[in-house]
């Protein structure tokens, strides 16, 4: 069963304006699993974007898997972390001031760690805290379906 899983939060500001530089700031989804399938924070030493692998682009699955238990998913068993790194779509986000923005996952399969649920879920960016940012509003979004919505994240929530 693959999901496309999206979470779409509007960044508003809580001073005049957000001040954004000759580069626009970036979102991403981050999430990790019940069984620990995960995309880890933007800036995150070892799976992060400027880590040396492609974990960032890839999903990764440890659930206790080896690549005997999914043989059609042999070729993507990383034996340097002892788990999958499975291609999916990210949606990742230009930030260029107030708005709404979505960032997604498509093309994850779930059956591969036996999951369905979240642990965690959120919006990585790489705006200054400085900046005076904040999320009026996030909604994870499965299938279509809205399952959760919180409102006034601080940057403790994200």
């Amino acid at each position: 069963m693959k999901k496309r899983i999206a979470a779409v939060a509007a960044a508003i500001v809580s001073a005049a304006a957000l001040t954004v530089s000759a580069s626009a700031y970036n979102g991403y989804i981050q999430f990790q699993n019940t069984a620990y399938s995960f995309r880890n924070d933007w800036n995150e030493g070892s799976y992060g974007k400027d880590a040396n692998n492609d974990a960032f682009d890839n999903v990764i699955v440890w659930g206790n898997n080896d690549p005997e238990t999914y043989p059609e998913y042999e070729d993507y068993f990383d034996y340097d972390i002892g788990g999958y790194l499975l291609p999916v779509t990210y949606t990742d986000v230009e930030i260029t001031g107030n708005g709404t923005y979505t960032v997604a996952v498509d093309g994850f399969d779930w059956a591969l760690d036996g999951q369905s649920a979240f642990y965690a879920a959120g919006l990585s960016t790489d705006i200054p805290v400085s900046e005076g940012a904040y999320i009026s509003s996030a909604s994870l979004i499965v299938d279509g379906v809205k399952t959760l919505t919180r409102d006034n994240l601080t940057p403790d929530d994200m």
